[in-house]
């Protein structure tokens, strides 16, 4: 079982690159944190999280702006997750926002293209995961989104962009294996809370009980989804 914590994109760490990654069988994948800004994650293979990790509701790439207060930002610039591979990860991308600090946390100029993500029977159930296991050809999942967007840009001349991605294989969560974290309602791309200046262009979503899915108050500049496409 592979751990990476890339904590050493932090406190400033600019203008690095992971290429060609590949993690297989992970606890938690890929992360760039604090005020780490133009970094690339690119090219890379991101492979089967552990059921344990899954349950730990984890990431396979993920974008965290921890240490912000009411008094000090912090923002995230220019950062790209490029050409990807991610298969069956809690989540697969997330832009992560600390709870009570969420409008401090901001990834302004952030490049999500060309990812394909998906989960597939390796973590499908029958919604009976306690006793029967997994099922490959179960209507439920142990796992929960595609993209998950708990933050986006603070700008909108320099929003979050993602575009040319293809996600598939979301199904409703099996709640008898992780209650809330792997219960989720099938959604390939969720947005939560007051997420905004996120732009989607030309992604392809199929294969999922929902597409983009939005919950909370938005107010402002927010999102725009343009020339995506959704299919069964």
């Amino acid at each position: 079982q592979a751990e990476i914590d890339i904590r050493w994109l932090d406190n400033g760490s600019n203008h690095n690159t992971l290429n060609r990654i590949y993690l297989k069988n992970y606890y938690y994948g890929i992360i760039i944190t604090g005020s780490s800004s133009y970094n690339s994650i690119q090219n890379s293979y991101i492979d089967h999280m552990t059921h344990a990790g899954r349950l730990s509701d984890n990431v396979g790439i993920a974008l965290q702006s921890w240490g912000a207060t009411s008094t000090s930002p912090v923002y995230s610039f220019h950062n790209k997750i490029i050409n990807n591979d991610i298969r069956n990860a809690g989540d697969g991308i997330q832009l992560v926002r600390k709870q009570g600090q969420e409008e401090n946390s901001f990834y302004d100029g952030t490049i999500i293209d060309s990812n394909r993500i998906w989960n597939d029977g390796d973590v499908y159930t029958n919604g009976d995961y306690a006793t029967n296991g997994y099922n490959p050809n179960g209507q439920y999942q142990i796992g929960e989104n595609a993209m998950d967007f708990k933050q986006g840009s603070s700008d909108p001349e320099n929003p979050v962009i993602v575009s040319n991605n293809i996600m598939w294989g979301y199904q409703e969560g099996d709640t008898t294996a992780g209650g809330s974290q792997t219960g989720g309602s099938g959604a390939a791309c969720p947005l939560h809370y007051e997420v905004q200046n996120i732009k989607f262009d030309r992604n392809i979503i199929f294969d999922s009980m929902d597409g983009f899915a939005s919950s909370g108050v938005f107010s402002g500049q927010t999102y725009a989804i343009k020339d995506c496409e959704f299919t069964n």
